[in-house]
C-alpha cells in the first residue's frame, strides 16, 4: 500500500496557502492524468489534511508514467499563483467594463435630463428631467425651479401677504389730488376651502384712505377708517353729506354673501370653462419652454431675508411678451353671431405690447422649500389714444386720460407660507343693508317725509350714468354692424320700453349686461330678460340728418335736465 505521493501533497499544500479553490485543483490533477481514487484522496487531504484511505499500488501509474509535478514549469499545469492572477485580471476587466457602462449611462441620463438628448415628449421627458435634476448634487435649471415652485404652491393654502402698488400719472391727480399713487395691502389668507376662502386684509391707499376687509364663511366684513377728499366729494354727489359720512367711519359692517345653491347657479357654474391646476401648470411650463421665451429668462442664486433663494429674472421684448400672453391665453370659440359680425366688420386685434412696455418680472424662490418669497413687477402702461376696449372706455368716462406713459410698480412679499393663520370675526358688526335703510328713514323723517335733496341728487347721478351706459351699448352695436343703428330707433322721441323702442333684444347681453331703469321705477332694478314687459323711464331719439342719437331722462329731479347726444 502506498500513501498519497509527496509531490501531490506539496502541490496541494501550496494551493491551499494561495486559496486556490478545490474544483480548480481537481481540474488540474485530471489534466495531469491522475485517476479518480487519487483525486478523491487529494481532495480529502485538501479539506482535512489526511487521505480518506490507503492507496493500493496497482491504483497508481508506474513511476515512469507519472507526469512531472514541476508546479511552475510543467506543461499543461497552471500554478496556483497563475490561476489567481488570471482570475484577478478577469475581475478587473469586468469591473472596468461595468464602470464604463455606468459612466455612459449616467452621462447620457444627465444629457437627457438637461435637454441635450431627446428621450421623448411631454410628461416622460418632464418626469425624467425632474428626477435627475432633483438629486441633491445636481445643478438646478430655471425650468426645474419654476416647475417645483408651481407644484409646491399647489399644496399651500395659507400664507401672509404684503402687496404694494405704485404708479405715477398727471391724470391721477384728478382723483387723488396728486400725481403719485401708492397702495399697500397686507394680511393673512386661508383658502383651504377654495369655494369659501378666508382673508383679513388691511388696505392703505395713500395717506388719506385706509380700510379693513375680512371674509369668512361667505360673510364680508369691512371697516373704513379714513376717507380721501375725492371719495368724500363723490359720496356727497350721491347724497351722503359729511354728517352721514361720519356715521360710516370706524364702524364694522357686514354683508352676507352665502350662495343659495339654486339649480340655475349650479348649471351656470357647470357651464363655465374650467382648467385644473395640473393643466394650468403644464401650460405655463410649456410657454416657458418656448425658445424665444427661454432666452428672456435668467436665473442666479442669492440670499433673501436669510433664505437661500433662486432669483429668476424675466425681461421679454414686445414680441416675446405677445407670444407669452398668447401661449397662456385660453382658446376661444366664437359664437355664430360673433363670427358673422367679425366677417362683416373685423375688429382690430390688440396685443399686450400695445399697452405694456419694458416689462420686468423678478421672482425669488426659496432654495429649500421652493416657496415663492417675493415677486417684483415693473412696466410702463401706455394709455390709449382712443377707446379701444370696454375697460378703457369705462375708465375714460370717469377720468379722461390723456395719451401718456404711466410707470407702474408692484411688489408682493409672502411670509408664513403653509403655516396656520388666525382670522377672527369682528364683534358688534352691523349689517350694512339694515344700516342703510335706517339711514334713509332717518333722512326722510328729518325732511318731513319727503326725499331729501341729497337723495334726489343721487338719483340724478344714476340717471346720468344710465344714459351713458345705454349710448355706449348702442355705439358698440353700431361698430359691429357697419355703423347701422338698431332698426327700432327713429327720429321720434319715444320711451325705451317693451311697447315702444324695444332696444333690449339688440344690446342685452352682448353689449351691456342689463338695461338700466330709472331709480324711481321698480327701485331702479336693471332689465335682464328682454321677453318681459318693461319700461326704463328713459327716452331715445335719432336725428334724421346726422343720425346722432339722444338718450334722455325725463324723470330727472330738482328741475334738472339730463340728456346725452352722440
Amino acid at each position: 500500500m502506498l500513501v498519497l505521493p509527496q509531490p501531490i501533497k506539496e502541490y496541494i499544500d501550496q494551493s491551499k496557502s494561495q486559496n486556490v479553490p478545490v474544483d480548480i485543483l481537481e481540474k488540474q490533477l485530471r489534466q495531469q492524468g491522475w485517476q479518480d481514487d487519487v483525486i478523491l484522496q487529494a481532495k480529502e487531504y485538501y479539506q482535512n489534511g489526511i487521505p480518506a484511505a490507503p492507496l493500493q499500488t496497482q491504483q497508481l501509474p508506474a513511476a515512469t508514467d507519472l507526469p512531472p509535478l514541476n508546479i511552475s514549469h510543467s506543461p499543461g499545469v497552471i500554478a496556483p499563483t497563475e490561476v489567481f492572477s488570471r482570475k484577478t485580471h478577469m475581475g478587473i476587466k469586468i469591473g472596468v467594463g461595468t464602470l464604463l457602462a455606468l459612466i455612459l449611462l449616467f452621462g447620457g441620463s444627465i444629457l437627457a435630463a438637461y435637454g441635450m438628448v431627446p428621450i421623448g415628449q411631454g410628461s416622460v421627458q418632464q418626469a425624467f428631467s425632474n428626477f435627475i435634476i432633483g438629486l441633491p448634487f445636481m445643478p438646478k435649471t430655471k425650468q426645474y425651479v419654476i416647475y417645483q415652485a408651481l407644484q409646491e404652491h399647489r399644496k399651500v393654502t395659507t400664507f401672509t401677504l404684503d402687496a404694494s402698488l405704485a404708479l405715477s400719472s398727471n391724470d391721477i391727480s384728478k382723483l387723488f389730488g396728486s400725481g403719485e399713487f401708492d397702495m399697500d395691502i397686507k394680511g393673512p389668507v386661508d383658502y383651504t376651502d377654495a369655494n369659501n376662502p378666508s382673508v383679513d386684509l388691511h388696505a392703505q391707499i395713500t395717506n388719506e384712505f385706509s380700510a379693513d376687509v375680512l371674509n369668512k364663511n361667505h360673510i364680508v366684513y369691512f371697516k373704513i377708517s379714513t376717507f380721501p377728499a375725492f371719495i368724500s366729494a363723490l359720496l356727497t354727489e350721491f347724497g351722503f353729506n359729511s354728517s352721514i359720512q361720519q356715521q360710516l367711519v370706524n364702524k364694522w359692517f357686514y354683508q352676507d354673501n352665502t350662495p343659495l345653491n339654486t339649480e340655475a347657479a349650479k348649471n351656470l357654474q357647470n357651464q363655465q370653462p374650467t382648467q385644473t391646476p395640473e393643466e394650468t401648470a403644464k401650460k405655463f411650463i410649456n410657454a416657458l419652454n418656448t425658445p424665444d421665451i427661454q432666452k428672456s429668462i435668467t436665473m442666479q442664486t442669492t440670499t433673501l431675508d436669510s433664505f437661500g433663494a433662486y432669483h429668476i429674472h424675466f425681461a421679454p421684448s414686445p414680441t416675446v411678451l405677445d407670444e407669452f400672453i398668447q401661449q397662456l391665453s385660453p382658446p376661444t370659440t366664437p359664437s355664430t353671431a360673433g363670427t358673422l359680425s367679425q366677417s362683416l366688420y373685423p375688429a382690430t386685434q390688440y396685443k399686450a405690447s400695445d399697452y405694456i412696455n419694458n416689462l420686468i418680472i423678478d421672482t425669488w424662490i426659496d432654495q429649500r422649500q421652493y416657496f415663492v418669497r417675493e415677486v417684483s413687477v415693473s412696466f410702463t402702461y401706455k394709455t390709449p389714444t382712443s377707446s379701444t376696449s370696454d375697460a378703457s372706455s369705462a375708465l375714460q368716462s370717469i377720468v379722461p386720460l390723456q395719451s401718456q406713459s404711466i410707470p407702474v410698480s408692484f411688489v408682493l412679499h409672502l411670509t408664513d407660507v403653509g403655516k396656520p393663520v388666525q382670522i377672527d370675526v369682528p364683534k358688534n358688526a352691523v349689517k350694512f343693508d339694515d344700516f342703510f335703510k335706517s339711514l334713509v328713514e332717518s333722512t326722510a323723517t328729518q325732511s318731513g317725509g319727503l326725499m331729501s335733496s341729497e337723495f334726489m341728487q343721487a338719483n340724478n347721478t344714476k340717471r346720468r350714468a344710465d344714459v351713458n351706459f345705454i349710448l355706449n351699448a348702442i355705439d358698440q352695436y353700431a361698430a359691429d354692424h357697419r355703423g347701422k343703428l338698431p332698426v327700432v330707433i327713429s327720429s321720434i322721441t319715444q320711451p325705451i320700453s317693451s311697447k315702444n323702442v324695444n332696444i333690449c333684444k339688440f344690446i342685452v347681453p352682448t353689449y351691456i349686461a342689463a338695461l338700466p331703469e330709472d331709480p324711481t321705477i321698480n327701485d331702479g332694478t336693471s332689465i335682464t330678460n328682454c321677453n318681459n314687459v318693461y319700461d326704463t323711464g328713459y327716452t331715445i331719439q335719432m336725428n334724421a340728418t346726422d343720425e346722432r342719437v339722444t338718450v334722455a331722462a325725463p324723470h330727472a329731479e330738482n328741475q334738472q335736465a339730463i340728456s346725452v347726444t352722440r
